[in-house]
């Protein structure tokens, strides 16, 4: 699961001055072009041979993985900021005393 994070994230950002034009075609069959270092293509390639997958499948899958996180990550900061204008949280006061005693108890 790291690679295919990985992967994502060099895909949507510019990794080095070197770069190799990439072709992909998506599962509705939409082209776009990315920009990947050789590092990184010598990586997906090594994948594809290794899983048996085409480049295309794995970029497709790394990205859908990527955007699923960052859509999970939004949705649960902003439940979080719901939860403090509701004034459901916690005094840090309260919650650093717990710890302690937690962490005594743990020592013993």
């Amino acid at each position: 699961m790291i690679i295919y994070y990985l992967a994502a994230r060099y895909i949507l950002a510019i990794i080095t001055l070197k770069y190799i034009e990439l072709q992909v075609t998506t599962m509705v069959g939409k082209t776009v072009s990315v920009r990947m270092d050789e590092k990184t293509l010598k990586r997906l390639d090594k994948l594809a041979r290794i899983t048996k997958r085409s480049r295309g499948w794995l970029i497709n899958e790394a990205v859908d993985r990527y955007l699923s996180y960052e859509e999970w990550f939004i949705k649960s900061v902003e439940a979080g900021l719901d939860d403090v204008k509701a004034g459901r949280v916690i005094p840090h006061e309260e919650i650093k005393k717990e710890w302690e005693v937690k962490l005594a108890n743990t020592m013993d």
